[in-house]
């Protein structure tokens, strides 16, 4: 779990100087979360639980975007 956390902790960065992800976002913080609502989702899915995952999605990018990412 260590290394998907370093992985998306570092697209986290690069995002984030893109201007593509929220600066005032902790990268290792959002890392750790999006990891743990991957293995949640894998979970869902292995036990037949209902997950509209691009909901999921769309409600993420919400979260994490930048100020023009989440624009219409």
């Amino acid at each position: 779990m260590r290394e998907a956390v370093a992985r998306v902790e570092k697209s986290t960065r690069r995002g984030q100087d893109a201007g593509e992800v929220r600066g005032d976002l902790d990268a290792a913080q959002l890392g750790f979360v999006l990891v743990s609502l991957a293995l949640g989702a894998i979970v869902a899915l292995e036990l037949g639980i209902g997950l509209d995952l691009e909901a999921a999605g769309k409600t993420v990018l919400a979260l994490v975007a930048g100020p023009c990412q989440g624009a219409p």
